[in-house]
Parts: C-alpha cells; structure tokens; sequence
C-alpha cells in the first residue's frame, strides 16, 4: 500500500475513536458537576439547551387558550 493510503485508513479509524472519547470524558464531567451539585438538581437546570427544546413545555402560570 502506498503511504497516503496508509494515512487515510489509520485517520478513518482513529477519527471515530476520538470522537467517542472527548463524548465520553464529557460527558464524565457533566455528570460529575451535577453530582456536585446535589442529586435534587436536575440536568435540565444546570444546561438549558443542552438536550433539546420542547415547544410545549412551559414554567410559571400558563394561561389557557
């Protein structure tokens, strides 16, 4: 095999490993912080944002339609 297909099979392989690692360590730390935190904490609290927005979902009074 020539050298630069030798790099891109190993930059193929390697790039997916990387991804899941950094997803996993912070994922680790996300975590972690909420543990500080207190387990009555919620995650949605500490990241607003982070797990999708829901258009229905509402905090306070909400008045009917």
């Amino acid at each position: 095999m020539k050298k630069m297909t030798k790099v891109l099979i190993l930059a193929a392989v390697a790039t997916p490993l990387i991804i899941y690692a950094m997803r996993r360590l912070q994922n680790g730390r996300m975590r972690s912080k909420i543990a500080d935190e207190g387990f009555e904490t919620a995650s949605d609290i500490l990241y607003p944002g982070k797990h999708g927005s829901r258009s229905k979902y509402r905090v306070g009074p909400v008045l009917p339609n």
